[in-house]
């Protein structure tokens, strides 16, 4: 029987974060913990595991149910896969105990602080290993989500490593063999024997083991009713105005060769019906994803632009719109970040997907992920007659091996069709 094991630390938590030693006390993940999990979640997405064991920690397991939403499996909790016991030096600072923790760290016997010994872990170890193996399958694949220190004490013990732990602690660059947060380590086990031992890696490095290329096309929304009477328009919605419908149309037959095979749309009817006019060529529906939403003005949503030049000309340069009740660049650029990431990370390889969108989420994707900022591209474009985000524009853009290239900025159909369309 072969069973391939997925080994996940948990994410950052507060005593990671204070530099306190953690073994089986417990302590909550810090945001940070949180969208570490979720990243190595969206990476891991598409691995087939068919069980997800946990230690019962709280840390672990709240990392372990983030990483199991999108297989839709429930966790097992195991208390055998909890932490290596410090006893009582565990919760303590690593500042005011680094004398004493290198030398159990180099005997690697906890059993005078009223810890383990590496004995005690095996025996656990091995009655952890013999429920999940009684349970698996030939051919399944399982997900372990547990702590540093027992993966570190996992290798000495399954791959007879005897001074994995010791190397780890005393040696700086032997810090590349530990397994930092959310970090993925993997192995099999067949036919009784553990091999097969990769070591850990971050959740971006293992994108990039797997080959995968996506093409993206981001469309703007047609010309609305509140772009025609120059009003803010953020979360708020208007329809389509009759121009707006015609400059979709013209986009879709600059489209409607494009194998499209998936399809987001924000939740905004502006979008929603931009994404219906384009698809009608594909027989393809656009999946509803609220990240995709316009950024949130606050106060100045539905709000006219002449009064408020002076104030919108300095929000736009920071996009902080906080202040006024909205959002504010951390969280423009976390949900940008999150729905491309997820996106991709669902995609199979040759993908063409279609987005469907708005113009000022497209200048923050500039800015906040590609890293171009509007001096950049507003000035040249608009010298030439051209907007910088046209109404039913579109915005191609690929993803390679964990890696995203914008191709162009945003253009209108007629510049796509003499660009793109051979």
């Amino acid at each position: 029987m072969k069973v391939t094991y997925y080994y996940v630390r948990h994410g950052e938590t507060l005593f990671n974060l204070l530099g306190r030693l953690q073994g089986q006390c417990d302590a909550p993940l810090t945001e940070k913990g949180i969208a570490q999990a979720e990243n190595t979640a969206s990476a891991l997405r598409k691995v087939p595991f068919s069980a997800i064991y946990s230690s019962t920690s709280e840390r672990a397991m709240n990392t372990a149910e983030i990483m199991a939403a999108p297989h839709h499996l429930e966790v097992n909790g195991l208390k055998q896969l909890k932490e290596f016991s410090f006893g009582r030096l565990d919760g303590g600072y690593y500042s005011d105990n680094r004398r004493e923790l290198l030398a159990h760290n180099h005997t690697d016997d906890w059993h005078d602080v009223g810890g383990e010994d590496l004995n005690d872990f095996s025996k656990r170890l091995k009655e952890a290993f013999a429920i999940m193996n009684a349970d698996a399958r030939d051919g399944d694949t399982v997900l372990i989500v547990s702590h540093g220190a027992f993966f570190g004490h996992l290798v000495q013990v399954l791959f007879h490593d005897e001074s994995y732990i010791a190397r780890i602690s005393e040696d700086r660059n032997a810090k590349l063999l530990a397994i930092g947060n959310c970090e993925i380590a993997r192995f099999t086990f067949e036919d009784g024997v553990f091999k097969d031992f990769i070591r850990p890696c971050s959740a971006d490095a293992f994108r990039k083991e797997h080959h995968k290329h996506v093409q993206f096309y981001y469309v703007r929304h047609g010309e609305t009713i509140f772009n025609q009477q120059s009003i803010c328009q953020g979360r708020c919605d208007s329809p389509l105005s009759e121009r707006g419908i015609e400059q979709v149309k013209a986009t879709a037959e600059a489209l409607k060769d494009v194998p499209f095979t998936k399809a987001y749309s924000s939740t905004a009817e502006r979008a929603l019906d931009t994404s219906e006019i384009i698809l009608q060529y594909h027989h393809l529906k656009a999946r509803r994803e609220k990240r995709l939403r316009e950024v949130f003005f606050g106060t100045y949503d539905g709000i006219y632009f002449e009064p408020l030049h002076n104030v919108y000309d300095l929000i736009h340069k920071t996009e902080d719109w906080s202040p006024y009740g909205g959002e504010s660049p951390d969280e423009i650029s976390k949900r940008i970040h999150d729905v491309l990431r997820d996106i991709a990370d669902e995609a199979e390889d040759g993908d063409v997907i279609l987005l469907t969108a708005h113009a000022l989420l497209y200048r923050c994707i500039l800015r906040f992920f590609f890293r171009e900022y509007g001096k950049t591209y507003h000035g040249p474009l608009t010298s030439h007659g051209q907007a910088d985000a046209p109404n039913a524009g579109i915005f191609p853009f690929i993803y390679d091996d964990g890696t995203f290239s914008k191709q162009s900025y945003m253009i209108d159909s007629e510049t796509f069709r003499k660009e793109y369309v051979k």
